[in-house]
């Protein structure tokens, strides 16, 4: 099992907190996170913390929580997230 079926695995079996600090996931990561949170209904807090997702990856996420009504803390704290992404 790879790292985004692993990750999907996790956003879709009722998971409350998830901390992928310093993971080194990327922007394919962001937008792989920003993917599963769009459907996901349980978790409540998400760290990506110096995870290096770029403007791409916070753009993605941010789009996400538009959807997810779950989710009431995230820290994307070291992202490298730029004007674009933040």
């Amino acid at each position: 099992m790879n790292w985004k079926e692993r990750l999907q695995e996790c956003l879709t079996h009722g998971y409350k907190e998830l901390d992928l600090f310093d993971n080194g996931l990327g922007s394919e990561g962001g937008i792989a996170v920003a993917e599963a949170l769009k459907t996901n209904t349980s978790l409540r807090s998400l760290d990506l913390e110096s995870n290096g997702l770029g403007s791409e990856g916070g753009i993605a996420v941010a789009a996400a929580l538009k959807t997810n009504t779950s989710l009431s803390s995230l820290n994307l704290w070291d992202n490298d997230l730029g004007s674009e992404g933040g």
